[in-house]
């Protein structure tokens, strides 16, 4: 299994014209898919985040998308380093601080 490290995630990501669910970093090239779990199960979050680098073929799973405010969209993720950061989530654009 592949090391992933949140650092590497941290910024701004905007929505393309593909789907509603895919964003783009301009400054990586990397490409986010915010995907939902077709069977929800209580010990899972229903949703997660996808990645690809931008040479790459396939989407690799980032991480759930653990919710901490009703509010405003704010998810935690972790990495496989059991670091962690917040995600804002909008119709526009994901942002990934720590």
């Amino acid at each position: 299994m592949e090391q992933i490290y949140i650092k590497d995630f941290v910024g701004e990501y905007h929505r393309t014209g593909n789907s509603p669910n895919h964003f783009v970093s301009n400054d990586t090239g990397v490409e986010l898919l915010v995907k939902m779990r077709e069977v929800k199960t209580p010990t899972l979050s229903p949703y997660y985040l996808l990645f690809r680098y931008s040479q790459e073929a396939k989407f690799q799973f980032l991480s759930s998308l653990w919710r901490i405010s009703h509010k405003n969209e704010i998810f935690k993720i972790s990495g496989t380093q059991k670091d962690y950061a917040k995600v804002k989530l909008d119709l526009f654009q994901i942002s990934i601080t720590r």
